[in-house]
């Protein structure tokens, strides 16, 4: 069931806040994630003011050393230190 979208939920007024063009998105979702919901609409959000946001989804709902294994974690630090040496 769709979920109708509010002037006020958290994923417009975070695509709404003022933040820098050169910031970059990435959200790391599992599949069967209550928030995997909220993680779609802020993508849309942001693509309806031009920005874009990396939507990572994969299998999950098990202990962290598993995404550890599966690269989550890794690459999620990998893409936030590639961002911090662009700067």
């Amino acid at each position: 069931m769709a979920r109708a979208r509010s002037s006020t939920s958290p994923a417009n007024q975070l695509a709404c806040a003022a933040v820098s063009s050169n910031l970059a998105l990435r959200c790391y979702s599992y599949e069967a994630a209550f928030a995997d919901v909220y993680a779609c609409e802020l993508e849309t959000e942001l693509a309806t003011r031009g920005r874009t946001l990396d939507l990572v989804e994969r299998p999950g709902d098990h202990p962290f050393a598993d995404y550890a294994a599966n690269g989550s974690v890794s690459e999620a630090f990998e893409f936030v230190l590639e961002r911090l040496r662009d700067c």
